[in-house]
């Protein structure tokens, strides 16, 4: 099973603006510093870097996926199993449906299931004085990750 997380769209998201988002997000929920999110774009996908990790967003456009009438993101940790990585694929899933109003699909129930939106997801993730990856992950619904 792949670990991903879908965005159903009414429109792509441009990278650098969904990048802008998500390093003030992943820095607020994680309770650190400012780290700026950086947006490599590349043919067939976009690839988002924060700190050490990254997040890979493939983009389909109407009529190549089941959404017949929308786009569909597929975001993907850069890496497999590294829960940080999670985080930031699920942080740009919900900066991604937030820039352009769309939702996030969780048909894996990696996060709790369901059809979110992005600023739900946000939310459940910034609860607590104290903020880990973990306390996050956990936060946002994840059993995978407590395992």
């Amino acid at each position: 099973m792949a670990v991903e997380v879908g965005v159903v769209c009414p429109e792509p998201p441009d990278p650098e603006q969904v990048a802008r988002l998500v390093g003030p997000l992943l820095s607020m929920i994680l309770r650190s510093g400012l780290v700026h999110a950086l947006c490599d774009e590349r043919k067939d996908a976009w690839v988002i870097h924060w700190d050490s990790v990254s997040a890979v967003v493939v983009q389909l456009p109407p009529g190549d996926h089941e959404f017949a009438d929308s786009w569909f993101l597929s975001v993907a940790p850069g890496e497999r199993a590294i829960d940080l990585s999670f985080l930031l694929a699920v942080v740009t899933a919900a900066a991604a449906a937030i820039a352009v109003d769309g939702r996030v699909l969780d048909e894996s129930s990696l996060i709790g299931g369901g059809t979110i939106g992005g600023g739900e997801l946000l939310v459940r993730a910034t609860g607590g004085p104290e903020r880990s990856v973990a306390d996050a992950l956990t936060a946002l619904g994840s059993h995978v990750w407590n395992e």
